[in-house]
């Protein structure tokens, strides 16, 4: 077969994108805000089967509440519903709602 670029197999070019995708994996998570370090550095997830996430946050970490950008002192709070993406359990997005 003739390669879609030239001069670069198909084979090796799969094998290379897929430790990179690997390499850059980001999950998420679900569930309750159980705990909330004093300093705002970490908090703990529960998610539905009961497992418990520690989550690190750091200064390029975003947080919203219900939909609005805001600071984690705002948005982390034990008892609200969280989503978070993060690679390694350090946060780059989390995403709170209050219950309505």
């Amino acid at each position: 077969t003739t390669p879609a670029i030239p001069g670069v197999c198909p084979e090796t070019f799969m094998g290379s994108l897929n430790r990179v995708m690997a390499a850059t994996a980001l999950e998420e998570v679900e569930g309750t805000i159980t705990n909330v370090a004093a300093d705002w550095s970490f908090f703990s997830i529960r998610q539905a089967d009961d497992q418990i996430v520690k989550i690190m946050v750091d200064d390029a970490t975003v947080f919203t509440l219900d939909g609005k950008e805001v600071g984690r002192d705002l948005a982390l709070a034990s008892g609200r519903q969280a989503k978070v993406t993060h690679e390694d359990n350090l946060a780059s997005r989390v995403d709170v709602y209050t219950e309505k």
